[in-house]
Order: C-alpha cells, then sequence, then structure tokens
C-alpha cells in the first residue's frame, strides 16, 4: 500500500477515509471520488455536482490532486489513461497491463473503467 501524501502534507489513506475535502459544506473525498464514477472530471463539474465551494483550501488544494491520479498506488494519471484510450486500450485490464493502474489495491479498476466507457 502507498504512503502518499497529497501538497499539503495530508496522508491519502487519512484523506479517503474522514476528511472533508471542502472546509465549506464537507464535501468528503469519497464524494469526489463517486462523482467522478458518474463522469464529472473537470474542477468545475466535481464542484457543481458535489456542492463543494469550490474557494476553500480545502477544495483548491485537495479536488485538483485528486482529480489529476486515478491509480494513486502507481501514480497513474487520467491524461495516462486517455492516451492509452488512443493507442487502442479499450479495457480495464489492458490499462493495467499497459500502465499497472489497477494492479496493487484495486481501488481505481472501475473508475479507469467508467474513464474508458465515456472517453473522458
Amino acid at each position: 500500500m502507498s504512503s502518499y501524501t497529497t501538497p499539503n502534507g495530508v496522508h491519502i489513506e487519512d484523506l479517503r477515509k474522514v476528511m472533508n475535502v471542502c472546509e465549506t459544506t464537507g464535501v468528503k473525498y469519497i464524494d469526489i471520488r463517486a462523482t467522478q464514477m458518474e463522469g464529472a472530471r473537470t474542477f468545475q463539474e466535481l464542484v457543481e455536482k458535489t456542492g463543494a465551494c469550490g474557494e476553500c483550501d480545502g477544495c483548491t488544494t485537495h479536488i485538483p490532486w485528486i482529480s489529476k491520479f486515478i491509480c494513486r498506488c502507481n501514480q497513474v494519471s487520467i491524461d495516462t489513461i486517455l492516451e492509452e484510450r488512443t493507442k487502442g486500450a479499450a479495457t480495464q485490464e489492458e490499462i493495467q497491463e499497459r500502465t499497472k493502474a489497477g494492479s496493487s489495491c484495486g481501488r481505481c479498476k472501475a473508475l479507469t473503467a467508467s474513464i474508458l466507457e465515456n472517453g473522458k
């Protein structure tokens, strides 16, 4: 399991379990991830669909970081997944083979499949 921290030093496991991303409205990490599963990708989409304020330190620090990396264990970004899609990867398994996304803890597999399905 990884021991990655966010840009302001919050351990990823703490962020996943309990942390409010938005200091104003209480939107949590899991809320951001669930909204990504529904197809939201941009900062603005995530803010609008979760009800996060988009202006507090939590939002401006954590939402861009959460949305950038799909697989934290292997540091695979959404851009890498989309690039592999343009090179012909059509399934989560093909993405895993090419990038290692989903090969450690597996939490990102559904989100990777969602990205492939939505094309974004």
